[in-house]
């Protein structure tokens, strides 16, 4: 690390020997991550945001935020059935897009009860993703590249939780609504660019197949 601090120019080079020999579509998950996690802000300054804003009680705002986690819970459970019975493309792109939905329309909402179900599907949606990357991660990484494919998979997912913060800041200084703007469409976004950038139906079941044949070959041994 010394050694690192004091020659910078060597940065890139023992970033690029880290990541080295993973796969495309890896990269395409990580950058789909990141799109997504920078404009992860609502949930930071929802707590202020009902309580100034909508005007709700301690214990209102409460019941919304307890919300976030039921739909978590829910949405990771659900993902990981639809995951097992479509495969983990359709819900990346679905969970992304649904989630941006969710997230603009209860940008728009003041009654409580609206708010406190509209929260709990923008976790529902949006943690149906979490499944799905799982197994994206593990269909395209290989044995000796698992640990760095998730390795960078964390590392997008923290840099956008770096980014996120600071721009929500920014943004709710001028208007709380613009968080829910900025998160929606970062979502979209990251549905549109893992649409758009992803290998097709086909090379994915073609690749899960080729995946499930190599167990059965290695239980056989």
């Amino acid at each position: 690390m010394r050694s690192l601090m004091n020659s910078p120019s060597k940065i890139p080079h023992v970033f690029k020997n880290a990541y080295a020999g993973i796969s495309r579509e890896m990269w395409i998950l990580a950058v789909t991550m990141l799109i997504n996690r920078c404009g992860s802000m609502v949930l930071l300054f929802m707590s202020v945001y009902l309580t100034v804003e909508l005007q709700f009680t301690i214990p209102q705002a409460g019941v919304v935020l307890a919300m976030f986690g039921i739909g978590s819970l829910a949405g990771s459970f659900i993902g990981g059935k639809v995951v097992d019975r479509f495969g983990f493309y359709p819900v990346l792109v679905t969970s992304l897009i649904l989630s941006g939905l969710m997230i603009l329309i209860l940008g728009f909402l003041q009654n409580f009860y609206l708010v406190a179900f509209f929260t709990f599907m923008v976790t529902c949606t949006g943690d149906m993703f979490r499944p799905a990357n799982s197994a994206a991660i593990h269909a395209y990484s290989k044995s000796e590249n698992y640990s760095q494919s998730i390795a960078l998979n964390r590392l997008a997912m923290n840099l956008g939780f770096t980014v996120g913060p600071m721009l929500g800041g920014f943004l709710a200084q001028k208007s709380y609504g613009f968080l829910f703007w900025a998160d929606g469409i970062t979502c979209i976004l990251a549905a549109i660019f893992c649409g758009f950038y992803y290998p097709s139906k086909r090379l994915i079941l073609s690749r899960i197949h080729q995946l499930k044949s190599f167990r059965k070959i290695a239980v056989s041994r």
